[in-house]
């Protein structure tokens, strides 16, 4: 029988969401295959709680320390490779996690890391973008333990179990050496918008809006229409907003119903972030600028005069419940 297992991500309190198309891409590995979630972190009750209901896996693996509450990339790696040896899959999700993680695990296993997986063939054949999201590549792996990125957005998500029946492991840290880190601090940054990467709706800055302030412009017609708010690296680089913001190669995958992207010129790394959105719409003065050609609707205009107008409309639509 193979075996898979998933290294979950959370804030502490809540499991990510996209945790569900994960274990949809490990499920297709093959019908016998057994599917395990690896937890770390600190009285992690509540998370086992949520993963029991929430996802179909046949175990959960738990890793519940003090030193674990907020565990670096090196801590996770080190604690989970003595066990792999048992598994045929390991896999995280393509973003900033996972991609610190991972690598690291395949560097010690010898083996080659499969990125941006976004569906499965057989079980040694995936699909996964390559160049930015621009090319889709086949590859096939011989690896005895194939170590794996997924891309949510390729896969849909678990139905929660009918049963509670997945078996919960406790392992002891022991007394191995995880002192290779160590964690500072941790700022989160707190607002009442959809989450970045499961919002209908996102509203995209860049280098166009010219500063933070002028940034304020983006979250009042945000708050109009209920959107979570992000931005491209330069915007990022910038200082505009801080980095948890960010969407693109480096940053957060999204595929929101709606994308609106204000002062985007479209980097073709920003451009893979976004690329399976349902509808782009694109608000920049410069008519050949690449966003142009990838959005389904744009407006060429100045985006300090666009954006108040479209928010004026959308307060007066909702005034009289348009």
């Amino acid at each position: 029988m193979n075996k898979a297992i998933i290294i979950a991500e959370h804030n502490g309190q809540i499991l990510h969401s996209q945790l569900a198309q994960c274990i949809t891409c490990a499920k297709q590995f093959g019908n016998d295959v057994e599917v395990h979630i690896a937890l770390f972190g600190y009285q992690c009750e509540g998370l086992v709680k949520q993963a029991l209901e929430n996802f179909p896996v046949s175990k959960i693996i738990i890793f519940d320390d003090q030193q674990l509450e907020y565990p670096t990339a090196e801590i996770i790696s080190t604690l989970i490779l003595p066990m792999l040896g048992e598994y045929q899959y390991v896999l995280a999700l393509a973003d900033t996690f996972g991609k610190n993680i991972l690598p690291r695990l395949a560097a010690k296993l010898n083996t080659c890391q499969i990125s941006e997986v976004i569906e499965v063939v057989t079980p040694n054949t995936f699909k996964r973008l390559s160049y930015a999201g621009n090319i889709i590549e086949t590859v096939k792996s011989s690896a005895s333990c194939k170590v794996m990125t997924i891309r949510p957005i390729g896969f849909s998500k678990c139905q929660p179990p009918a049963d509670v029946t997945a078996a919960t492991e406790y392992i002891p840290l022991g007394d191995i050496n995880i002192r290779t880190s160590s964690h500072l601090s941790f700022d989160v940054n707190q607002n009442n918008r959809p989450k970045l990467t499961d919002a209908k709706i996102v509203i995209g800055g860049g280098r166009g809006l010219g500063s933070r302030d002028n940034f304020q412009i983006l979250f009042r017609l945000a708050d109009c229409l209920n959107a979570a708010i992000g931005a491209t690296r330069a915007a990022v680089d910038a200082e505009y907003i801080s980095n948890d913001y960010q969407i693109g190669q480096t940053g957060k995958i999204i595929a929101p119903e709606l994308y609106i992207a204000v002062g985007i010129s479209g980097a073709i790394q920003h451009l893979a972030g976004i690329k399976d959105s349902r509808i782009i719409v694109a608000i920049n003065q410069d008519p050949k600028a690449p966003i142009i050609e990838v959005a389904d609707y744009y407006l060429i205009g100045d985006l300090f005069e666009i954006i108040p107008e479209l928010e004026q409309a959308l307060v007066k639509c909702g005034e009289n419940e348009c």
